[in-house]
């Protein structure tokens, strides 16, 4: 059993990094559908910190009319890890 100090400080870190990068992932996504300037300093932003995760998926589903499905597949994901880890630290 952890400290409450400790767990306290982790929830936090956890729950603030994964809502920032969320953040980042729902830009890209609304970037996209409103097909924003590629060049755009924003887009490039959301881009290069979001493709690591997003490529992989996009290459095995499809786009459903102009909403890129990985994006969201993506945002899903990381909210039910996030979720789970919170939960998994508060017992």
């Amino acid at each position: 059993m952890m400290p409450e100090t400790i767990r306290i400080a982790l929830v936090f870190l956890i729950n603030t990094l994964l809502n920032l990068y969320l953040f980042v992932l729902m830009l890209r996504a609304m970037l996209e559908l409103v097909r924003a300037n590629y060049f755009n300093p924003l887009t490039q932003f959301s881009v290069r910190l979001t493709h690591h995760l997003i490529d992989p998926i996009r290459r095995r589903l499809p786009n459903f009319y102009n909403i890129e499905t990985a994006s969201v597949v993506v945002i899903f994901a990381i909210a039910m890890i996030k979720f789970f880890l919170i939960a998994l630290i508060n017992g």
